[in-house]
């Protein structure tokens, strides 16, 4: 597994300072299940594969991805859904029919 520099060099960069740290440590997905998969799926799908010049390139697709990723893309864990569909189905099963569209 390849671990992102960053990610550890700002850790590293608080520690040295003694700021105490809120989040999770990098790349521990054993902390916090929902966030790491879709952060290990981005790391693969474009940081990996991709070589940006410009914040606003990396920003871009970063945009297209997760459009993908949240509207597209089926996920295991939600009975082969995306998330926004399954998302929409919880809203309708559990709102007030007085809440819903027509």
């Amino acid at each position: 597994m390849v671990k992102s520099t960053f990610s550890h060099t700002i850790w590293e960069w608080a520690e040295e300072r003694g700021i105490e740290h809120k989040f999770i440590q990098p790349e521990s997905p054993y902390q916090n299940g929902y966030v790491e998969p879709s952060s290990k799926s981005y790391r693969e799908e474009v940081l990996d594969v991709f070589s940006f010049t410009r914040i606003k390139e990396a920003n871009a697709l970063l945009q297209v991805w997760a459009w993908v990723f949240n509207s597209e893309r089926l996920h295991k864990s939600l009975k082969y859904q995306p998330p926004k569909t399954f998302a929409q189905q919880r809203l309708r099963s559990s709102a007030p029919s007085s809440l819903l569209p027509d």
